[in-house]
């Protein structure tokens, strides 16, 4: 934390509504290894300031970047960390590995284990029991825009 260019740990002591909704640390890591122990040690800067908030904490994982891309089971392990720690979730970086790398195995993933649980929304707060996709709808070269279904949103 010491080579850290933000004090977030910090700011959860602040007071609920004056302060940061969630924190999503970049743990991009070339193993789960490293990234368990990336993990553990933000977790455990939230309990030195004196403030147990796991579900503010939201994974920010690497699939592919500089370097080689994350294997499945790196991938895997590290989104079910986050889950067995209670966090908030957690964030894949970035789309490529999402759309091109993983495609088959993530709706997998969460088709087994169910969706990421928000911390902000209970259960079953989306009317859609099935994950939305953006659907790119043909334009220019230049400009591509895409098309998300029209979702009912509340209980």
């Amino acid at each position: 934390m010491r080579a850290s260019l933000l004090e977030w740990p910090q700011w959860a002591r602040w007071p609920a509504g004056l302060g940061w909704d969630g924190f999503i640390p970049q743990a991009y890591r070339h193993s789960y290894a490293a990234f368990r122990a990336t993990w553990q040690e933000q977790i455990s800067e939230l309990r030195k300031e004196g403030v147990c908030r796991p579900k503010d904490l939201v994974a920010d994982i690497r699939i592919v970047g500089d370097g080689p891309d994350s294997s499945w089971a790196q991938l895997r392990d590290s989104m079910l960390l986050a889950r067995r720690e209670g966090n908030g979730g957690h964030v894949l970086w970035f789309s490529r590995g999402v759309l091109d790398v993983y495609s088959r195995e993530l709706p997998a993933f969460y088709a087994e284990s169910g969706p990421v649980r928000s911390a902000r929304f209970p259960a079953g707060w989306c009317r859609t029991a099935q994950p939305l996709e953006a659907m790119p709808v043909e334009s220019g070269a230049a400009d591509l825009t895409w098309r998300m279904p029209q979702v009912e949103f509340g209980l």
